[in-house]
């Protein structure tokens, strides 16, 4: 299947659920408060699942990109309400700390699966505990908030109507189209994702590539911080839990093998929409909230089996 065939398919699920669930609640889900919230809400979660993306075209995964997220929202937020400066300093400077903190992150992650050789599953699963571990520890279990002014305008104002966080996802998806498609470093990383020996009897040097990719990704979750910080007026080790399941569910609607080498980040904004659409529709209607994880559960698995025979299909039709 071409990708502009994908696409086109993706676009088409986004449309069917925009209209289904404008159907079955159209008074609450198309009043202005409820699309307001959610393009204030599609942004910190698409921003994670293109960091999630980032590490799956590397055939890879990241079970810690939440656990980072939360824990450079924590410490920015911390510096934030502890030191004496002026607010608009504030701000600043707990933007520069929580993408440090998440590039750190991923550097981490990045050190331990390309230059020691840990399998990424198990390095950012245990990474993930470690991360949660700090921002426990730090808390003690509470919520640090009360932020700036000039810092809550990331996450709640908006630039001619437009929400200033939705701005910033485009922003970074085309940061992250441009790297992936018109860079050197992202045309390996489609290369590293389709056969790793084969890349690095090509010439390539497969754990820097892997490397800054894991960075890449920690500088999106730092940015992801800042957005769900911002909006909320408050950070805790518990929040943006659900993401996780919900960040592997779009990536690999929007296209990308979960055996590295394919994938485009339009496909993953498109898939991010239909599930930020679809969640807030049932929430709207009220559906069990442990209803909402089983059905994003066997999309998922949908989604794979699809892929499946898609896969079996061309191998035995030899294309």
């Amino acid at each position: 299947m071409s990708r502009n065939k994908e696409i086109a398919i993706q676009g088409s699920l986004l449309i069917i659920t925009i209209i289904l669930m404008a159907l079955l609640s159209s008074e609450q889900f198309l009043s202005t408060y409820n699309l307001s919230i959610m393009l204030h809400q599609i942004p910190e979660f698409g921003i994670i699942a293109l960091a999630v993306m980032v590490v799956m075209l590397l055939g890879d995964i990241n079970l810690s990109v939440i656990a980072m997220t939360k824990l450079a929202g924590i410490i920015g937020g911390l510096f934030m309400v502890s030191m004496q400066l002026h607010d608009s300093f504030l701000a600043i400077f707990g933007i520069i700390i929580m993408i440090i903190i998440g590039l750190t992150c991923g550097l981490l992650n990045g050190a331990l699966v390309s230059f020691i050789g840990v399998p990424a599953i198990i390095a950012t699963l245990a990474m993930m505990l470690l991360f949660e571990g700090v921002a426990l520890y730090v808390t003690h279990g509470g919520a640090v908030s009360n932020f700036p002014r000039e810092f809550l305008w990331i996450g709640n104002d908006s630039i001619a109507f437009i929400p200033v966080p939705l701005i910033i996802f485009v922003v970074f998806g085309w940061i992250t189209w441009y790297i992936l498609k018109k860079t050197h470093i992202g045309n390996l990383i489609y290369k590293v994702g389709e056969d790793k020996l084969a890349a690095k009897y090509s010439g390539i040097d497969v754990k820097r590539v892997i490397f800054l990719a894991y960075c890449y990704a920690g500088v999106l979750t730092g940015v992801a911080a800042i957005i769900m910080t911002s909006r909320y007026n408050s950070i805790r080790a518990d929040y943006g839990t659900s993401y996780l399941l919900k960040s592997i569910v779009a990536v690999i609607l929007g296209g990308v093998n979960v055996n590295g080498g394919k994938g485009s980040v339009i496909g993953v904004m498109i898939s991010v929409c239909t599930l930020s659409v679809l969640s807030r529709g049932l929430d709207i209607l009220e559906l069990n909230p442990y209803l909402i994880d089983f059905l994003m559960g066997l999309i998922l698995l949908v989604v794979l089996f699809v892929n499946y025979y898609l896969k079996r299909d061309k191998r035995v039709t030899g294309e």
